[in-house]
């Protein structure tokens, strides 16, 4: 379906700015992260929701982490971006 399509282009586009600025995750976010949400869902802890969904589980959490820290970049490099453009702005107009 295009919804499913649409969901692949987002994870190929995220996965590749990742590589491309160097934005990895390491075991211990997806714990965290995992502890965040057992926590949220009222698991006893990230252990628990492995042992009732699967090991599968740490690649999908993996990829939040990763998601959350993509936008984090392009979200600081949109700000970053922004004032560039201000001061371009300034500099042409002074």
């Amino acid at each position: 379906s295009s919804g499913t399509r649409a969901l692949q282009r987002e994870k190929m586009v995220l996965t590749l700015i990742a590589s491309n600025e160097n934005i990895s995750v390491c075991a211990d976010e997806i714990n965290d992260m995992g502890a965040q949400l057992a926590d949220y869902y009222g698991y006893t802890n990230y252990q628990e929701i492995l042992d009732n969904y699967g090991n599968e589980m740490n690649s999908e959490v993996g990829y939040e982490v990763l998601y959350q820290k993509v936008q984090n970049f392009l979200n600081d490099n949109a700000v970053e971006s922004e004032s560039q453009r201000e001061l371009l702005l300034f500099s042409i107009a002074g």
